[in-house]
Formats: C-alpha cells, structure tokens, sequence
C-alpha cells in the first residue's frame, strides 16, 4: 500500500512539474511573440492559459505542501507551550491541524461550489469553461483536507507513543 501512495505521489508531483514547464514555455512564447512584434506570433491566448495554469498549479501543489510540512507556521508558542506542559503541546498541535483541515475545507466547499456556479460559462480567448478553470481549487483543496486528516492521525498516533514511552 505505501508502495502505491509513493507511487502516485511521484505521479503527481510530475504533473505539477510538467505544468510548471508548460508555465515557462509559454511564458517565454508570450515575451517573444510580445517584443518580436515582426513575426507576427498570436499571443493573446497565451496571458489567460498562463493565468489558468498558475491557479491551477498553486491549488493542486497545496496538498504537496502539506504533505512535506513545509506549510509557513509559527512554532515559537508551541515550543514554549511544549516546554512547560507536554499535553498542551499535544492539544496546541491538534488545534493547529484543525485550523489548517477547516481552512483548506472551506476553500475546498467554495472552490468546487464556485466551479459549478460557472460551468456553463466560458472563457473569452480560449473558450474554456471556467469549470475546468475553477476546478483545481476544489480538487487541491480537497486533497490537502484528506492529507491534513492523515497527518493529523499519524501526529496523535506518534505524540500517544511519545507520552506512553
């Protein structure tokens, strides 16, 4: 089971990769096709699917994010709180769990919400549904509640051996 989670990890952080490439290429078309104006190069798709992509991008490496820890935090509270009182600790590092996993659900319930709202709609260069576009939000969002469930479990599963131990 590990094996398949690594496995559509690597996955996945090869098609943020491959979507980060994509982000320079066209990025790098835009800017020639914007200052060699001679080789006539149609470039006004190219600002929208840039903007699409990097939304799409930013939501769906969230739960990457949260799955390497590498969230921004303020630990300074909770190391004093840990020193003084070991259970403390453990309740200030659930509360911060918490926080994050009704965070990222409600940005997840709002995104996928807003993705259904506009579906119908599409967009004025590419003729893409804002759907499609939205749909990231809900779906990284939703990734990093379920990512954030898990840490959460393994968090108090370790801080249990911990107090026993």
């Amino acid at each position: 089971m590990r094996k398949l989670v690594k496995t559509l990890q690597t996955i996945y952080r090869g098609i943020l990769a491959a979507a980060s490439v994509v982000l320079v290429i066209l990025a790098i078309y835009q800017v020639i096709g914007r200052y060699l104006y001679f080789l006539h190069l149609n470039i006004a798709w190219t600002e929208e699917t840039l903007r699409f992509l990097f939304v799409a991008t930013c939501m769906l490496g969230v739960p990457c994010a949260v799955t390497e820890e590498s969230l921004t935090r303020v630990n300074v509270i909770s190391q004093i709180v840990e020193d003084k009182n070991r259970y403390a600790g453990i309740a200030l590092g659930v509360l911060r769990y918490a926080v994050q996993i009704i965070c990222c659900a409600l940005i997840a319930f709002y995104g996928t919400r807003l993705a259904i709202e506009n579906v119908k709609k599409v967009t004025v260069l590419t003729s893409v549904s804002y759907g499609l576009v939205y749909a990231p939000i809900g779906i990284g969002m939703g990734l990093a509640v379920i990512v954030s469930i898990l840490k959460l479990i393994m968090y108090l599963r370790d801080a249990g051996k911990e107090v026993k131990g």
